[in-house]
């Protein structure tokens, strides 16, 4: 089992999300590993090379945007995860607005490194 199968399945078993967005999901392979535990699931990444790299299977689930501006509705997702990405942020607080921006009221959103100690 992957790192991000691993991550993905303690997720789901933690949050039961039906919606989740990967925010600078890079080539997509947590987004990956949600869909295939049937987890409804998309991604956004700044690095158009890397969401070129994704799994066919995912690049219609897969956008290209930048942290700041999150190109989805308000309060559409249940769960937002943004893996090794806040720590190359300028502006913290822009993608953390924003993220709580299309995050719906209850759901649940993680942050930087943090999943390795899950």
């Amino acid at each position: 089992m992957s790192d991000y199968s691993i991550l993905a399945k303690h997720l789901v078993e933690k949050f039961h999300p039906k919606l989740v967005l990967d925010a600078g999901c890079g080539k997509g392979e947590l987004l990956f590993m949600f869909r295939k535990l049937g987890v409804d699931a998309y991604g956004f990444d700044v690095n158009r090379d890397a969401l070129c790299q994704a799994n066919e299977k995912t690049r219609s689930h897969l956008c290209q945007a930048d942290v700041g501006n999150i190109p989805f509705k308000n309060s559409t997702f249940d769960l937002i995860v943004s893996h090794h990405v806040v720590e190359h942020l300028l502006n913290h607080d822009s993608f953390i607005q924003d993220v709580k921006r299309v995050l719906k009221p209850g759901g649940g959103d993680l942050y930087g490194d943090a999943f390795t100690a899950f």
